[in-house]
Order: structure tokens, then sequence, then C-alpha cells
């Protein structure tokens, strides 16, 4: 069977400061487990639509994207192709992925389309109402992508895949939910070669920092076992966390080092942090082995497990930064609207033993949150002048969006707030754009962007009052050219987006 797995253009804002780029790892997870349980018998080829081509942005309609234009991904599904699948992550790029899907069956309309991912996960009746999406998979996709393979091949019912939808005489279908794969070591490492690791390298715009050109990105854990009702996770992955053996993350770290020299692992997870001993045992391993790589936790790290045995342990296994995620400054904001247990003075007592250590800090917080007032606003730009003091190297003030799936989309829909259809996933684009925020609080858009202006700006006055060599040594690797925290990286690609646009 001949089956192209698509990483799909990224829709691009010119006022986008975190529109990133890294491999799509899930896609790569998936011929892993297609080849190691075909022995190889399928013919995979990842389109990598960004990746391949990350410096080419286009207009098409009324949007902006970036990567391979959909001729050229026409051009690579064959006519004996037989199965396609799409990954779908964020929600704001389904109507691209809709229209890309279109094309296919315009090409061959015989060819079958499986969408994953976690919009396709959070909205799956929504999205196999396109006429063009046969399938979806639900949550973790490898087990149901391998029984959708086996299916097509005899022929058989599709009734009996778990965590995967279909129709059946236009008529959607849900099948019951399937159970996570708990022994992670068994899934065999992403299928890097399928994808231009070289463009990842030149390119350098991860969603942390890059120290070393060779980066790449891996993932610890999955799952997560909190409840943030901002947050689409819960839903899709149940609040169960798994995690890899010590030995097994260690050995996909040698492998990357040995076949591209990867000097620099950026962790994915989306809850690394649960298990004080799994990363003790990490460490342990990565020390043993005596890797010339750095490591950090660019996709966040959960601030109350942390102390100062394992922060040192951590730095002494050459990590170099980590992202903590407060989320307001305001107690009530927590407990009442974004129900994440955490203390305030836990945060306080991470950031002043990592200044100590001097491993880099960048804190969350989240503006415009449904039901959030001015004043909880003010004590979040209060708590993050307070973490400045502290040697906090960096604040980030993102805006509330609400992504299908998490508990505050949920509210907001029954209480008709929000209606979905493009409008909606045009505005949910608006979470990474420095402006034309979009407000789903009593709060207006302008009053939001005011507040995240001030907030910005009080943060880095205290920077330079009480830690100036900071602010220094920012300013050093701006004009250089490098990056060890995200504003410096966002200042470094813009740089770069507009030197490309007008040279």
């Amino acid at each position: 069977m001949k089956i192209v797995l698509i990483n799909p253009p990224q829709i691009f804002g010119h006022n986008q400061v975190t529109a990133g780029i890294v491999p799509p790892l899930g896609l790569m997870y998936l011929a892993g487990m297609i080849d190691q349980e075909f022995d190889k018998h399928h013919n995979i080829d990842i389109v990598d639509a960004t990746g391949e081509s990350p410096y080419h942005t286009y207009k098409f309609g009324k949007y902006m994207l970036r990567g391979l234009e959909f001729k050229t991904i026409l051009e690579r599904i064959t006519e004996d192709t037989e199965l396609i699948g799409i990954t779908n992550l964020y929600s704001f790029a389904f109507p691209i992925v809709s229209k890309l899907c279109e094309f296919i069956k315009r090409k061959n309309p015989k060819v079958k389309i499986v969408l994953g991912g976690a919009h396709v996960t959070s909205m799956p009746k929504d999205v196999l109402e396109s006429e063009n999406v046969d399938f979806v998979i639900l949550g973790e996709g490898e087990s149901a992508t391998i029984d959708l393979i086996k299916c097509l091949e005899s022929k058989e019912d599709f009734s009996k895949i778990k965590g995967f939808g279909y129709k059946n005489e236009e008529k959607t279908i849900i099948n019951s939910e399937r159970k996570f794969i708990m022994d992670l070591d068994t899934i065999p490492f992403p299928r890097r070669d399928l994808i231009p690791m070289k463009n990842y390298f030149k390119s350098a715009e991860p969603h942390g920092t890059t120290k070393y050109k060779r980066w790449t990105t891996m993932l610890f854990s999955r799952g997560c076992p909190y409840q943030c009702t901002f947050c689409s996770t819960p839903f899709i992955w149940k609040r169960i966390w798994r995690a890899r053996s010590a030995k097994n993350v260690v050995d996909e770290i040698e492998e990357l080092v040995k076949n591209y020299g990867v000097k620099e692992i950026h962790f994915e997870d989306e809850s690394m942090m649960v298990s004080k001993k799994r990363m003790h045992d990490f460490c342990d391993e990565l020390l043993k082995r005596k890797l010339n790589i750095v490591w950090q936790a660019s996709n966040g790290i959960r601030l109350d497990n942390l102390d100062e045995e394992v922060l040192r342990k951590m730095k002494e296994s050459k990590c170099t930064s980590i992202i903590l995620a407060p989320e307001s400054g305001s107690p009530r904001v927590l407990r009442d609207i974004v129900k994440k247990d955490i203390k305030l003075s836990d945060c306080k007592k991470v950031v002043k033993i990592c200044n100590k250590l001097k491993l880099k800090t960048t804190a969350y917080f989240i503006l415009g949150l449904p039901g959030e007032t001015k004043e909880d606003i003010k004590k979040s730009i209060k708590f993050s002048n307070q973490l400045a003091a502290l040697g906090l190297d960096e604040t980030i003030f993102g805006l509330f969006a609400p992504f299908p799936g998490c508990e505050l989309f949920n509210k907001l829909l029954d209480e008709k707030k929000i209606v979905l259809n493009d409008k909606l996933y045009e505005d949910l684009l608006s979470v990474g754009s420095y402006i034309g925020a979009v407000s789903w609080s009593d709060i207006t858009s302008k009053e939001i962007m005011k507040y995240q202006i001030r907030g910005y700006l009080s943060f880095y006055i205290r920077k330079v009052f009480f830690h100036p060599l900071k602010m220094v040594r920012s300013m050093i690797n701006v004009i250089k050219g490098t990056q060890e925290l995200k504003t410096e990286r966002a200042i470094n690609t813009m740089i770069k987006r507009y030197l490309r646009m007008f040279l």
C-alpha cells in the first residue's frame, strides 16, 4: 500500500510572533509504527509542507500560508496512493486542512483520507461533516492507524476500530474510546529520515530557543494528570500521564547524536515534570553516557514538583532553560477559573533557585480569561514584576483563546458566546499575534492589549533595575543573532522574516 502522511502548510499571520516550525513528531511516530507492524511492507512518504519550504509564504484566499503550495503537495500524491493521513493539531488550521482535502479528492476521488490531531480529537463529528474527509482518529494515533490499514487491506468493517470515526451511508459514526499505550518504550523511534532535518537546523525557529544549530524535538512522556480549564489536554488524554524509561529516552538521544549530529534536545511534553524519580533517572542516564548535548523543557514544566535537588540535577545534566506556567497572579483566577492547583509562593521559590543555578526561566501568563477582571490582570502584572526582581529571565503575556476540547470552550459554547464557523477559527489565530487581539471576556480587546503592553514594559523596567547584566546579555544575543530566551528568538525571527521580504 502506498501511504502518504502530510504536515500541511502553516497558517501564517504577518503579526504573529509565535509561528515557529518544529518537526511533525506525530507523523514520524506513525511512520515508525507502520514500519514496525508491517515489517516495512508499505511504502510511506511524509510530505512535510512547512519543513520542506519554510521560507516560502503565499496568499491563499484570505489566509497567508507558509510552506509548499497545494500544487506541489498534489504532485507528491501519485495515482497509486491508497491512504493519506493529515495532521490537524491546531483548530485555526482546520479551514486549510479541509481545503487541502478538497483538492486531493479532486485529483484522486478514490483515495482515502484520515485526519488526526488535537482539533480532530476534540471535534470529530464536525470534521467528518466535510465531504472530503473519510476517517478521523481520536487521541493517540498509532494503534488505530494500524487497525485502519488492516481493515483497508482485508476490506473488513470499520466498526471494531476503537478511537476511530467514519461515515456509513452518510451517517457519522464515532466508535468507542481506545485505551492508551501504557508502555511507551514499545513504540519505535520517529522516522526522522522522512523529513528534511537540515531545514529545521537552518531555520532555527523552535518553540523554545536554540543554542546550537543542530536541534530537534522529542517526547519524554505523553498526557497530563492535571485539569486546567483553558487546555484541551485533560479531554484528549483523560488526565492519564505515561513516561518512557530513562534508557529508552537516552537511547533515542544517542541515535540522534550519531545519525544527525544533534547537539540540543527540546522536549515538547504536555507535562514533563510529573514524577521527580523519572526526572532523576533521566538526568542520571544522561550523565552516565556523557553525551555532548544540552536540553530544555520548551513546552512548560510543572513548577510545584520542582525543588533545589532536582533542579541541580537538571542543570548538571545540561538543561539550559525551563518554562514555568503560573498562568495568573490572582489566586482567585487560579482557583475558580483556571482550576490550577499551584501556589504562587512555589513559583517564587523556583525562580530564586534557578537564578542561583544560572538556569534560564520563562513564566507564562494568560490574559483575557472569561471571568477575569481588570484587577486580576493587574495582579498578574504585579506578580510578574516580583518574579523579575527575583531573577526571572523572561515573561510571556499570552492571550486566551477557547480551543475546542477545553472546559472554557464548552462553557462559552453553552453560553452562546462563540459559534462554530470559519470566523471562530480565524479569531483563534490571534492567540499568537502582537496586534489584533480577540477578547472572550468582559474586558475589551483594546484593553487587553494595553495591559499586555503594560505588563511587558513594567517587567523589563524591573529587570533592568534589578538585573541589568541580563538585559545587556539579551541585547548582545540579538545583535549576534543568537538566542537564549524566547523573546530573543522572536526578535531574530522577525528580523530575518522582514529581511527576506524586502531584500
